[in-house]
């Protein structure tokens, strides 16, 4: 039965592959694809209604990946004639799982034709396994005695002698993700256009203060001057790796706050996650906006 189920689930998705956004619903083969498909066009709305950087995404069509078996996680990506605007990472609440009519949290979102696990960057390797995990997303595929990683975003392949971190993603708790119902209640660009971190290095030897709080973190993050860059490094795979980003456009759904990070086009993570694996680097002290 649990296999039979799950093979339903996969089928259902596949019905809603290149679908308008806007007439997704009409694929309504059960109360799972139903609630799916809604709840990505209420986050898609959402966005578009707060955020003039995804207006592109209004007459966008959505094609849909499962991300690795019996993970209950997918990667939505938003096209326009075969070109990605940006996608979505969607996860189904672990406090939902056993419900007739399942409720999903966003994992993570972004903007760009570079999306995640993008098909032009996946290994030809058909042992090639998908691994989500914010910034640690790779392809895996595996060696004699041992793994090759290959970066979900750029493509960039990892020494085989790294090893990935236990996942911080699954350990959210569900309150920290969006759901459904949460409003995005703030936008707010900070740098409008890509930028290098190693454009400038003072962030290197700055020091790393975290605030004793978020909301002093947030206010922090909302007081700096536009155009003005703020780097966050994320130490991976044991330590071993440190990928600093350039923060884009700052989120706050509710009062949850999701970080826009440059990184081959803007990607949004939880806030709650990115102080798990990394750090806000303060190289000046804030000023009014």
């Amino acid at each position: 039965m649990k296999l039979r189920s799950l093979a339903s689930r996969f089928l259902l998705l596949l019905l809603l592959f290149s679908l308008p956004s806007s007439q997704a619903h009409a694929a309504q083969e059960g109360p799972w694809t139903t609630s799916f498909t809604q709840h990505i066009q209420t986050w898609m709305k959402k966005l578009e209604e707060k955020d003039s950087q995804f207006k592109t995404w209004k007459h966008a069509t959505i094609e849909i990946q499962t991300l690795g078996p019996g993970l209950h996680e997918w990667l939505v990506t938003m096209k326009d004639k075969g070109k990605p605007l940006g996608y979505m990472v969607v996860a189904e609440s672990q406090e939902s799982a056993s419900k007739v009519t399942p409720e999903f949290v966003l994992m993570e979102y972004g903007l760009g034709e570079y999306t995640l696990f993008d098909k032009k960057l996946a290994p030809k390797d058909a042992s090639a396994e998908l691994y989500y995990d914010g910034f640690t997303s790779f392809w895996r595929i595996p060696l004699k005695d041992s793994h090759e990683y290959i970066d979900a975003k750029s493509g960039e392949k990892f020494p085989a002698r790294l090893k990935p971190d236990p996942s911080v993603m699954q350990r959210l708790a569900g309150q920290k993700l969006v759901n459904k119902e949460a409003q995005l209640t703030l936008s707010r660009t900070i740098l409008s256009t890509e930028a290098d971190p190693f454009s400038r290095i003072d962030w290197l030897t700055a020091r790393v203060n975290r605030p004793t709080t978020r909301t002093q973190e947030l206010t922090y993050l909302l007081k700096q001057k536009t155009n003005e860059p703020i780097v966050i490094t994320a130490d991976l795979f044991e330590k071993e790796v440190m990928a600093p980003f350039t923060i884009g456009t700052v989120h706050v759904w509710d009062n949850e706050p999701y970080i826009g990070v440059w990184d081959s086009g803007l990607r949004f993570l939880p806030y709650s996650y990115i102080e798990q694996v990394g750090s806000i680097v303060h190289t000046s002290q804030p000023s009014t906006f």
